[in-house]
């Protein structure tokens, strides 16, 4: 029986995940991608991770020779166990197929720890004098939320030199730090998309904000970003045939009874996006939680090497905890979708739906999280399929905020620039409403 004094740990499981690092380029990724080296207990299993990342980082691989190479350089090999002990993590391990359970389990076991430590602070910074109870509270709920997100006790280089190199890096690569869309007014105005923020879009219902969310992935998909669009409210077909709509410039009716004309566009289209780095996942068959949209989003960063999440929409996203209230789940999920952006180092564009009053549903600090906040204007003639409107940027981190002119073209299912030239031949006919 374990020794109840001693903290959680899973110190042979901590090996089984060294060994598989070593077995596969997959499993290394996907235990890099979750993990730092301060959720290993043991010292020795701490420095190992550490090192095979940083080799890992360099070589874009890790094996044996390499960690063994590096280590002895650092002059820890020894230290750590010898060339014997390293030989030993990766024989030990005859498949690399079991790394996301044995990657949960350390990351639990490194978990419980941080909360231990995070409770004795608490008990302590409660009995110092002078500290009122909202400041001890406070503490207490940041280092919960930091625990939760995976980023409490983990260390990195935050000088600004550090961050100035990073960002030279990027520049000498010809990395741009915004994304431009299919609106180049909305570009010129806003500045772009920035990776690791989020975007709110907000409307009423039928208020074109799923149309909006598709326009932007397929465009930075056809740039050639990968796109992972998670849609709660539509099925993957339904997702599918709106990017084809707006891509075939053709309404594309529910019994896809088309003239010869109009099937040849769509086909043309088809073919021309058929091949887009554009992943489509709904929940028809899938848990509606915050943890499963959460999860998925970061087997396709691992997989797919995504650069975008649209998740549509936010209210219908299921906590993975009951609050008191709903404006507190819906809060959350806003939370943990902002931390995603960070971590994962992408856009996040999520949807919204807005009350009567004019407010995001269920929850107003979707409105204080998000580093742009776009809402879409509900046109004067509502009964035409093609209609003037604008796009209120009604915050913006970085840029200006203040009204795009766009036009809306609802049977195409397409924003596009203010006065665009429109064939009167095409077919306009009115879409079913949407979310």
């Amino acid at each position: 029986m374990q020794n109840e004094t001693l903290p959680p740990q899973a110190v042979d499981i901590e090996r089984d995940v060294l060994g598989c690092i070593l077995l596969d380029r997959d499993a290394a990724d996907a235990a890099f991608s979750r993990l730092v080296a301060s959720d290993f207990y043991k010292g020795a299993h701490k420095t190992i991770f550490d090192v095979a990342h940083m080799v890992y980082e360099r070589e874009q691989n890790v094996d044996q020779a390499l960690l063994r190479q590096e280590l002895s350089s650092r002059g820890e090999l020894e230290a750590v166990g010898g060339a014997a002990y390293i030989a030993d993590l990766a024989a030990q391990v005859a498949t690399s197929a079991h790394i996301e359970s044995y990657v949960s389990i350390v990351l639990d076991a490194s978990r419980k720890r941080q909360l231990i430590v995070a409770g004795t602070d608490l008990v302590r910074a409660a009995f110092e004098p002078g500290r009122s109870a909202d400041d001890v509270s406070g503490d207490f709920s940041a280092a919960l939320s930091a625990i939760e997100d995976g980023r409490w006790g983990a260390s990195r280089d935050t000088s600004i030199g550090a961050q100035l190199k990073e960002l030279f890096a990027d520049l000498d690569r010809g990395v741009k730090p915004a994304w431009g869309t299919h609106l180049p007014e909305f570009d010129g105005h806003t500045g772009g998309m920035v990776p690791g923020e989020l975007v709110v879009i907000t409307a009423k219902t039928g208020g074109g904000k799923t149309t909006l969310a598709i326009n932007f992935a397929t465009t930075w998909a056809r740039a050639g970003r990968p796109v992972l669009f998670a849609s709660y409210e539509m099925t993957s077909r339904e997702v599918s045939a709106s990017i084809l709509s707006a891509e075939a410039h053709v309404a594309i009716p529910k019994d896809w009874e088309m003239t010869p004309d109009k099937w040849r566009a769509v086909k043309a289209a088809g073919a021309a996006i058929s091949n887009l780095p554009l992943f489509v996942w709904d929940l028809k068959d899938s848990p509606l939680r915050l943890s499963a949209l959460l999860a998925e989003a970061r087997r396709h960063h691992r997989k797919q090497n995504i650069e975008a999440l649209v998740v549509d929409y936010v209210q219908l996203v299921e906590p993975d905890r009951q609050a008191d209230t709903r404006e507190q789940e819906v809060a959350a999920t806003g939370r943990a979708l902002k931390s995603l952006a960070k971590q994962l180092g992408i856009v996040v564009v999520a949807c919204s739906q807005l009350n009567d009053q004019g407010q995001t549903r269920e929850s107003r600090a979707l409105e204080h999280d998000a580093n742009m906040l776009l809402h879409l204007q509900p046109p004067l003639e509502t009964h035409r399929p093609q209609v003037d409107t604008f796009i209120e940027v009604k915050k913006n981190r970085s840029g200006a905020t203040g009204q795009v002119p766009v036009t809306w073209e609802r049977g195409w299912r397409l924003f596009a620039p203010r006065m665009v030239d429109i064939d009167p031949g095409r077919d306009h006919s009115e879409p079913e409403a949407e979310s």
